[in-house]
């Protein structure tokens, strides 16, 4: 019946196995969980230790840090059942029926993608550190169901959806972005390219491991980074940052934008490490990122 995917990297994982088994147990359903850690730091050994020894848990290890989009794959493979819940390992359920409502969705017997999406604390953290990433998936991250049943395709994010088992080993994701970014977006648009569906439906988790302002950076770095690699091997996303890039070099020269960016790059970094972070500088500084790997890969191919 469901296979319950968690990858795991440096997360204490021990409340989302008891919630999910807790619920499968309450939908008297067969079910296994697998967890994969994804090669984690050793102080995190102890924890792992402890799963081994629970009831429907499954533990598998990878030797060294594979990444998201392998992790998911091997997860995929492992699996005995045709359907497949995958959750990040830093989410919690908020919802009594969680499981359930996933279950009513499946009933329909059609070979989708369900996606249930994830929200944030409806409180900023207390650190000033995490209130970049919390104002990000608060304002950006998640948009409200109306937006995602518009958007399916570019709404999607691997945090929280189920899938039949026969969709993922004919459309694996793309394991050559061994790095942060775009590996769901990626994902996403092979799904729609082969007419695959994305059913949006109102089933949140609550999504809790934040990173540090400095981090989040990083990650975005990352990410865009991702995004211009595939544009160079021809598998553009047409993401909001591609579209905007375009409609601003369609009346500037990419020279003169990413000369002005360099202009106020210290500022915008300075607020985004702040206690209020704007979005707008987020924007403005993926923006400037862009143009700059572009040009560094302009020169390398």
């Amino acid at each position: 019946m469901l296979s319950v995917l968690i990858p795991v990297y440096n997360y204490d994982v021990r409340n989302l196995v008891r919630q999910v088994i807790e619920q499968c147990q309450q939908c008297q359903i067969p079910f296994e969980l697998i967890i994969l850690n994804d090669a984690s730091d050793q102080s995190y050994h102890h924890i792992f230790e402890e799963l081994k020894s629970v009831s429907k848990v499954k533990f598998f290890e990878n030797s060294k840090n594979c990444g998201r989009a392998a992790s998911r794959n091997r997860l995929g493979n492992l699996a005995q059942f045709d359907w497949l819940l995958f959750l990040d390992c830093d989410v919690q359920l908020i919802h009594s029926n969680f499981i359930q409502t996933y279950l009513n969705a499946i009933k329909l017997g059609k070979q989708s993608v369900y996606y249930g999406s994830c929200c944030y604390d409806k409180f900023p953290p207390q650190k000033d550190q995490l209130k970049l990433h919390w104002k990000y998936g608060k304002l950006r991250e998640n948009p409200p169901i109306s937006k995602r049943i518009a958007h399916p395709y570019q709404t999607f994010h691997t945090v929280n959806f189920i899938t039949h088992r026969s969709i993922l080993l004919k459309h694996p994701f793309d394991e050559s972005l061994s790095v942060y970014g775009h590996e769901d977006s990626l994902w996403a648009r092979t799904l729609q390219e082969h007419v695959i569906e994305i059913v949006q439906i109102e089933n949140e988790v609550l999504h809790l491991g934040l990173y540090s302002s400095r981090i989040f950076l990083r990650k975005t770095a990352s990410a865009v980074k991702n995004l211009l690699l595939l544009e160079f091997h021809h598998k553009k996303l047409n993401t909001k940052l591609e579209s905007t890039v375009k409609k601003i070099q369609s009346f500037l020269p990419g020279w003169l934008v990413f000369k002005l960016y360099k202009s106020i790059e210290r500022k915008l970094v300075r607020n985004l490490l702040s206690n209020n972070p704007k979005m707008i500088y987020l924007d403005i500084y993926k923006l400037g990122l862009y143009l700059r790997f572009k040009n560094k890969l302009t020169r390398q191919f």
